[in-house]
């Protein structure tokens, strides 16, 4: 599936500088590799987790939140990686040039 993901992402014209990532990281390493920046959300301890896992990596960030936020500047890629963030994250994500979502039965949808 992350395999999946990357070769859409890469065959989109689109900006490669900021994505989010919502869910538990699977693929904030593969986003990583593509965008300047990335963030992953998730909860506390799913973030614990993350810390050790990403430590080494410049680009990331990581931030804790059960709930909506706002952000001051473009995205463009929000990929939710389980549906039930999607209502929680929906006002970020409008913000965003491209959302991936993948469904429960791992269809991949682009919006």
């Amino acid at each position: 599936m992350v395999q999946r993901i990357t070769e859409i992402i890469e065959k989109l014209n689109i900006e490669r500088k900021v994505a989010f990532e919502f869910c538990n990281g699977n693929f904030v390493i593969p986003l990583a590799k593509i965008f300047e920046k990335v963030y992953v959300v998730s909860d506390f301890k799913t973030a614990e987790t993350l810390r050790k896992k990403l430590e080494n990596l410049n680009n990331v960030g990581i931030i804790v939140s059960e709930g909506q936020f706002d952000i001051d500047f473009k995205v463009n890629l929000v990929l939710f990686s389980n549906t039930s963030y999607l209502n929680k994250y929906v006002k970020l994500a409008r913000k965003a040039d491209y959302v991936i979502v993948i469904g429960s039965s791992f269809q991949v949808i682009l919006i």
